[in-house]
């Protein structure tokens, strides 16, 4: 165990010898660049007369060709050389740049990190030191080919340099190192290695031992210990299993510190990676180890970093990459910033990379929740006692058995958090017996079941007075066709809004006139021929009705869900093209009608019903219907009618007393009649 924890303790700024060797060929990385932004000449353009490879003054210009080796040149492309670190001195301010590059050698001259950072855009720091401990940051590679960022696989001759790349920063994980990924391109002539790729970093050097190797350093004593059956042994185990989660928590938390240390304010998204090591429960089994991902966002989750919203946004979408190109990998769906909580992090990624919670980090809430189910059952415990002995209860002790039993019956995702969801039947029934004798019943089940009556008393209400509407019209007092009423409540004959729905219903157009704000002229104008005094015209309810029982099926009853698998279904859809097609000719003649009203209008209402889409809308029992209100303007304009103050005024006592069924608003004048497509889109709002 003490090997272990020492292992532990020492960091070294190299990821190993899988990541060391890797040449980048002189290519130039722009982090996060999605397109690449050189210019013509440096993509391959021809070289100025007199000018040579390697040449001092291509190496001096910025925007001068890069240097470029011949084949049998290969050997002389090297790695910039990173100023070797101490163990366990790795330099704290340390920062990740946005540009990082890589200088190419060749035996005609070797420019200096410092100048390839000036030459491509990077504002190198005035301070020597500071600009050492970015060199530094680097490790040994810099930044280094992981995945594929887009569609497709990676080109033959670049997937070496990937495999090496996923080499390394498997050990660097696995030596419990962090890793942040990005999207860039290289900066190449190849075409190929312009497209979109994903990159990978160190953010937190890896440890001189692997985190499987520190595990058996400590699991080898403690097993040996427990197989001999030495006396204490399992609170040790228990103890030390503890001890190894809080170190991990610091993992974390020197992740999260990192991170917002070393990351720009300005970065833009990036995905982190490490890997967490399982609780132990079994010390004789071994180790379990997964890899958790999640996407930082950084201070300011608006930046886009300097490779443009392009590449943030690939960078954003790289989840579905890295699951393909790295195995065993678990991708939280919470996005991070650097105000994170490193106590709740830590737990959030344990649960992802597991798939269940540890037993050790949630002692505390199922400490919580036991605590809440002891006073929850002292609490009922006290009910009982008060219903048997007759006591009567307080106040706050029937709010709270309420409270209970209305979460116990809706089951609330808040009430199961706080552990109350394991109220047992056996103690909603005393608590709703409490309750009985206290109160007359459980508050919120009392108030449901006066609801449901009025409901009942409503329904009652409403076919009583249809029924009178129709024994009206087949009178001597049926209201007309064309009168005039206050929009003022109490004014007009209350069955008018029933009068005017039941013209609606029937496919007929009603239309009103203001003269004056506070006085309307209605005016129904039939289609179709039909009498809207006459209660047997036929109603798109009727309509609709007819249709479903036209259509033959083995019970013999009108379609619904219960034999809609009786008819077959290209015959149903060929049945619901040819109603369609009627419910686009009713509306095309309501249309027509309207293009002969002789005067303008306030407003114009007619009821139409849109498509029947599906086979389950077939089968509703009532259909969708939609309104059309609009302003006619007619062969002689009058502005001062089709006013729009006084069109949203009728409009809003016609919404106010349930007669229409769209809320718009549209003006029609002679000669453009508005097509069932676009009545059907605006009246559902899109939705259809």
């Amino acid at each position: 165990a003490q090997g272990g924890e020492a292992s532990d303790g020492a960091r070294s700024s190299s990821p190993g010898p899988e990541c060391q060797g890797v040449r980048t060929g002189g290519d130039f990385l722009t982090v996060g660049d999605a397109v690449s932004r050189r210019s013509p000449r440096q993509r391959g353009g021809k070289r100025r007369s007199g000018e040579k490879r390697g040449s001092d003054t291509s190496a001096s210009e910025g925007g001068g060709d890069r240097h470029r080796d011949d084949e049998d040149e290969v050997g002389a492309r090297l790695t910039m050389p990173t100023p070797q670190v101490a163990p366990g001195q790795f330099p704290a301010g340390r920062r990740l740049a946005r540009r990082t590059a890589t200088a190419v050698w060749n035996h005609a001259k070797r420019p200096s990190l410092r100048e390839v950072m000036e030459r491509h855009g990077y504002v190198a720091p005035t301070d020597q030191h500071t600009f050492d401990r970015f060199q530094a940051a680097t490790f040994q590679n810099g930044w280094q080919l992981l995945c594929v960022a887009e569609k497709g696989d990676l080109p033959a001759d670049l997937r070496e340099a990937a495999a090496r790349g996923y080499r390394s920063m498997k050990r660097l994980l696995e030596h419990g190192g962090v890793a942040v990924l990005r999207v860039g391109v290289r900066d190449s002539t190849d075409r190929k290695m312009e497209q979109a790729r994903a990159f990978f970093h160190g953010l937190v050097p890896p440890l001189e031992t692997s985190l499987r190797d520190a595990f058996k350093s400590w699991q080898k004593p403690l097993k040996a210990a427990f197989l001999r059956g030495d006396p204490g042994i399992d609170e040790s185990v228990k103890r030390d299993a503890e001890d190894r989660m809080e170190a991990q928590q610091e993992r974390v938390t020197e992740m999260l510190a990192a991170l917002k240390r070393e990351v720009p304010r300005d970065f833009g998204a990036i995905w982190v990676m490490i890997m967490l090591e399982a609780e132990v429960t079994d010390i004789v089994k071994p180790p379990n180890f997964s890899i958790a991902s999640f996407r930082y966002l950084g201070e300011d989750e608006f930046a886009v970093g300097a490779g443009g919203r392009g590449a943030n946004l690939a960078t954003i979408g790289l989840n579905k990459h890295l699951q393909r190109a790295v195995s065993r990998v678990n991708l939280e769906t919470t996005d991070y910033s650097g105000d994170a909580d490193p106590r709740e992090t830590y737990i959030s990624l344990y649960i992802r990379a597991f798939g269940f919670a540890s037993r050790y980090l949630g002692r505390e809430k199922l400490a919580s929740a036991d605590e809440s189910r002891n006073e929850l059952s002292t609490f009922v415990a006290e009910c009982d006692r008060a219903v048997k002995a007759g006591v009567p209860a307080t106040e706050a002790q029937r709010q709270r058995a309420n409270s209970i039993l209305k979460k116990f019956d809706l089951q609330d995702t808040t009430f199961v958090n706080r552990g109350e969801a394991l109220l047992s039947p056996a103690q909603a029934h005393i608590l709703t017996r409490f309750l009985n004798t206290q109160c007359g019943g459980v508050q919120h089940r009392v108030e449901a079941k006066a609801a449901k009556e009025r409901q009942r008393e409503e329904l009652q209400a409403a076919d009583a007075f249809a029924k009178e509407f129709e024994d009206r019209q087949k009178g001597p007092n049926a209201i007309p066709e064309a009168g005039v009423f206050d929009l003022a409540d109490g004014s007009f004959d209350p069955m008018l809004p029933t009068f005017f729905d039941y013209a609606l219903s029937h496919g007929h157009w009603i239309c009103f006139r203001l003269e004056v704000e506070e006085r309307a002229m209605y005016t129904v104008v039939r289609t179709g021929g039909g009498d809207v005094t006459s209660c047997y015209s036929s109603s798109f309810d009727e309509e609709f009705s007819e249709w479903q029982a036209s259509i033959p099926t083995d019970d013999g009853k009108p379609l619904r869900l219960t034999n809609l698998d009786q008819v077959p279904s290209h015959k149903l859809r060929t049945l619901r093209t040819a109603f369609n097609a009627s419910r686009r000719r009713k509306f095309d003649d309501a249309m027509a009608v309207l293009q002969t009203i002789p005067r303008s209008q306030t407003l114009c209402a007619c009821r139409f019903q849109p498509p029947v889409k599906s086979n389950e809308e077939a089968c509703l029992p009532k259909p969708t219907l939609f309104d059309f209100p609009t302003t006619w303007s007619s062969e002689k304009p009058e502005p001062r009618i089709t006013l729009a103050l006084k069109a949203l005024k009728m409009k809003l006592w016609l919404l106010q007393h349930k007669v229409l069924r769209s809320d718009f608003l549209r003006d029609t004048r002679l000669g453009h009649s508005p097509a069932y497509e676009e009545a059907v889109t605006k009246a559902s709002g899109g939705m259809r």
